[in-house]
């Protein structure tokens, strides 16, 4: 199961990478610069899946007091910011996927403005 959820990203990036091809009317350019995005961030979410679900990943199990109740955390024993590395290029993907699809909505809508002369 845990080895499904990054080819689901993997998919689903990829979907939304050939929609945002499709709306710059197939610019190589487009494509290109997605892909250069897209390819880097995918080998190190693999990457980071394979050193985090292997066999050999060290768990640490605390007990922590909250509220005076005590519960059982696991976490794996990694630096703290591994994690944050990890998000930062998939952060970037989506917020270079959304500018473009926003960009070319507000294109669109202001050539119907103009065609039309109502909102």
């Amino acid at each position: 199961m845990t080895w499904m959820f990054p080819v689901f990203l993997a998919v689903t990036d990829l979907l939304m990478i050939l929609r945002i091809y499709a709306m710059y009317n197939r610019s190589r350019i487009t494509l290109a610069v997605l892909l250069a995005i897209y390819i880097p961030t995918m080998v190190v979410f693999v990457v980071a899946t394979g050193l985090f679900n292997n066999p050999n990943t060290y768990l640490s199990v605390t007990n922590p007091d909250v509220a005076n109740v005590k519960i059982c955390v696991a976490t794996y024993l990694t630096t703290s910011l591994f994690g944050t590395y990890i998000v930062i290029p998939r952060l970037i993907l989506g917020v270079v996927l959304c500018v473009l699809a926003i960009a070319q909505f507000a294109m669109q809508s202001i050539q119907m403005h103009k065609a039309i002369k109502q909102w």
